[in-house]
């Protein structure tokens, strides 16, 4: 995130939790179009490793902290909501087999889509 910060407003606005504020595909390519056109070919040039990590799935915070304090008070409009206590414990259950059976069952038996 450090190379190119903006990626954290454009990922955090495709994957929020808050389906109203989520981007469309059009509106996301538009973004990413924009920090495409602002970028400098040695950035573009660079190369990137990546690793998976579901620590920003679980924290979406997780790329935020890794960026300026000006930086996040700036795009401070694009940061997701904190996750609710409930749908952090839904998803620890889901981690594990039993868990994942009750909030089957239970959705199931609720209707839950």
């Amino acid at each position: 995130m450090s190379l190119i910060p903006l990626l954290a407003p454009l990922i955090s606005r495709m994957t929020t939790h808050v389906i109203d504020d989520q981007w469309s595909a059009e509106e996301a390519f538009v973004f990413f179009s924009d920090i495409l056109a602002g970028l400098s070919p040695d950035t573009l040039d660079s190369c990137v490793s990546l690793s998976w990590d579901r620590g920003p799935i679980d924290n979406p915070d997780l790329y935020w902290s890794r960026l300026s304090p000006e930086f996040q008070s700036s795009w401070n409009t694009h940061r997701s909501p904190p996750i609710s206590l409930f749908t952090r414990a839904l998803r620890w259950a889901n981690t594990t087999d039993i868990g994942y059976s009750i909030v089957s069952f239970i959705r199931r038996y609720l209707q839950i889509k």
